[in-house]
């Protein structure tokens, strides 16, 4: 069988290696000539030589790669833990590097703040399940209480330790990943690409990089294992399909407890029910009905307990209002263009910041359109691969209530179902070489989609552009490290204080009154102070210091100073005690007199 050494592809990869060593060796010489005054696209210069020649050495590799997809007999024979380690060794290239770059971001020092003072939950974990994090008030134990708690507690604040564990859980939902295309009945190679093109995606950027967005990543990584066990359960009968059913829905109970993308899991287990992918029993029609309707009544009856009990805890509205609108319904196709790369519009561009949406619907016609000419892409069992696209929209389904608060990074679980889709679809042309012209073509989509993926997290590392939430890649981590630094040096030199007064700090003061609390625990109360405004802001204590109590758990707005304070109030409680003074001006964290800005 004559191996496929020349072609299109070659062409291709080749002329694109090229593009892309020449463009960093331009932008290195560009970065010596040119000075930015924005600090952000300076930071982004600086780094963006050494990812394109990262780009540049990855597609050479995948020409490598290339050369062993032509061999799809050899590589067949391969155990499963071959594939487990080459999973391992494509996560480390993708992830590793924004492991060792990565920090804390703005979310994350609050949440350090919080599991600094909540030490009861140490000696109690169980009193998790009445815990709001200290960032909006959500309900996610798993993800910003107990972690946080017991990882400050382990290894204080050092990022490093934080993010291993994002490594770790990514890692295991991209080979778990892989597990459910097996269970599916498709090849170890199937499985393998399914793996490496969810570890491929940009979509996925800010669950690797940004500690408190774990919660995705164990949402993703136990509704995965609650599939696995469920479509484990289509193949057993009697008692043990009930264990494995039990175990599902355990995986399930525990997922809520994570992230609220997991309430996508009651709907994609009744898809499953009732489409039953896979080589399994036939059932009648009315079987897979009543099976699908009880599965949907006990998983959506679980997460309707979670949120309740999350709303009872909150006392007030929900973090994020729900509600249905236009643009609820048309927004969910931004994830489509998101998949494959990222586009993030100003939202200056009123008229472009649509183009996503339409990028994304154009992908689905034409996705459609080719399923329609080319039916072998679902391959013999066409319910496969509609079974995985039903999740994905399942996943997306249930951010419509967002309405146009859409993000990128809210897409991973869509992200980690296409990419299952694409996976099996992308195998079903069988062996690659010359004259297999599809097999050809489905083998440049998928080293295609990886070497765009690889391109697309080394971008966004450099932060040229947003990775998701309050990430600008490295850069803006590296700028919330300086800022805990420079505060923790002021105040290990300024004397003993029972307050503290922060002036003029950026818009979001919560996250520097939450870096104060760690830098310095003698300090009891902290008070804001915007100078141009001339108007003080406190938590909902008064400033004063949050409380390590069970009854105060629930209490999110005790780590949020954005309580207006009248000067005079303000006034007779620094008169009362011991203030010292930090003004944030120009990027520098810098010790002042009360006088020096004129405050009442």
């Amino acid at each position: 069988m004559r191996k496929a050494t020349r072609g299109f592809e070659n062409v291709f990869f080749l002329c694109a290696a090229i593009v892309i060593f020449f463009a960093s060796i331009a932008a290195a010489l560009l970065h010596t000539r040119l000075h930015f005054h924005n600090d952000r696209v300076q930071y982004g210069m600086d780094h963006l030589p050494a990812a394109l020649f990262a780009v540049f050495l990855f597609i050479a590799l995948t020409g490598i790669l290339r050369v062993l997809l032509t061999r799809s007999a050899y590589l067949e024979s391969k155990s499963t833990s071959f594939y487990v380690v080459a999973i391992v060794v494509v996560f480390s290239i993708f992830w590793l590097p924004v492991l060792l770059a990565g920090g804390f971001v703005q979310d994350d020092w609050m949440l350090l703040s919080a599991a600094s003072i909540r030490k009861i939950i140490y000696l109690h974990p169980a009193y998790s399940w009445h815990a709001l994090d200290s960032v909006d008030g959500n309900f996610r134990p798993l993800g910003t209480v107990l972690y946080f708690a017991f990882m400050l507690k382990l290894f204080g604040v050092h990022a490093l330790a934080f993010l291993t564990g994002n490594f770790i859980i990514n890692l295991l939902g991209s080979v778990v990943a892989f597990l459910i295309v097996r269970e599916l009945g498709y090849s170890r190679v199937a499985g393998a690409t399914a793996s490496i093109i969810y570890i491929s995606r940009g979509l996925t950027y800010t669950e690797n990089a940004w500690v408190s967005a774990l919660g995705d990543a164990v949402a993703i990584l136990l509704c995965g294992l609650t599939i696995l066990a469920v479509l484990r359960a289509l193949k057993q009968r009697g008692l043990a399909a009930l264990v494995y059913h039990t175990i599902g829905w355990g995986c399930f109970c525990l997922a809520t407890f994570a992230k609220q993308s997991s309430f996508a899991a009651p709907a994609i287990v009744a898809i499953l029910l009732f489409l039953r992918p896979g080589d399994v029993p036939f059932v009648s029609l009315g079987r897979r009905i009543k099976s699908a309707l009880i599965a949907l009544l006990i998983y959506a009856g679980t997460a309707g307990i979670v949120f309740y009990h999350a709303k009872a805890l909150l006392q007030t509205k929900t973090p994020y209002p729900l509600e249905l609108s236009f643009d609820g319904f048309v927004s969910p196709f931004a994830y489509v263009t998101w998949y494959f790369a990222t586009i993030e519009i100003p939202t200056k561009y009123a008229h472009a910041i649509a183009l996503p949406i339409v990028i994304g619907l154009a992908i689905v016609i034409g996705l459609a359109i080719v399923v329609r000419h080319v039916p072998r892409a679902l391959g013999d069992r066409p319910r496969d691969v509609i079974f995985a696209l039903l999740a994905a929209l399942a996943s997306v389904g249930l951010l419509i209530p967002l309405g146009p608060r859409i993000m990128s990074y809210y897409g991973s679980m869509f992200a980690f179902w296409i990419s299952i889709a694409l996976g099996i679809s992308l195998t079903r042309f069988g062996v690659v070489r010359t004259g297999n012209m599809p097999a050809r073509i489905a083998c440049f989509i998928f080293c295609l989609l990886v070497v765009v993926g690889f391109l697309d997290v080394r971008i966004k590392q450099a932060a040229l552009i947003p990775s998701g939430g309050y990430i600008w890649g490295t850069f803006g981590m590296d700028r919330e490290r300086s800022r805990y630094e420079q505060l923790s040096a002021v105040l290990s030199k300024s004397p003993h204080s029972d307050m503290l007064v922060l002036v003029d700090f950026p818009p979001e003061p919560n996250y520097y009154a939450s870096m104060a609390l760690l830098a310095d625990p003698a300090i009891k109360r902290i008070l804001v102070y915007d100078s141009g405004a001339k108007t003080y802001f406190v938590n909902d204590l008064l400033g004063y210091w949050p409380k390590d109590e069970y009854s105060v758990l629930n209490d999110a707005e005790a780590y949020s100073w954005d309580v207006s304070m009248s000067p005079s109030d303000a006034a007779k409680a620094i008169s009362q005690e011991k203030a010292s003074w930090i003004r944030f001006r120009d990027s520098t964290v810098e010790p002042m007199s009360r006088g020096a800005i004129g405050t009442p």
